[in-house]
């Protein structure tokens, strides 16, 4: 197997090197675009963690706000 076929992606494909990924870091936190969430929203994603269909109305409810504003 020669270095080309080593570097090939799951379609078989050899990378593009001077193509940008298409999905952003979302490790870092710190790229163009990054958002920090407080503890609100940190909340409201855990809610969502547990129960994704959730309604808005328990939403609030359980967070002690209004359900307009969990959405």
């Amino acid at each position: 197997m020669d270095a080309q076929q080593s570097q090939r992606t799951d379609s078989g494909h050899a990378p593009d090197e001077d193509v940008a990924p298409s999905t952003p870091d979302l490790g870092t936190g710190t790229g163009p675009g990054a958002v920090r969430l407080d503890e609100l929203d940190l909340s409201i994603v855990h809610a969502l963690q547990i129960n994704p269909r959730v309604p808005w109305a328990q939403v609030g409810e359980a967070l002690g706000i209004d359900p307009v504003t969990a959405a």
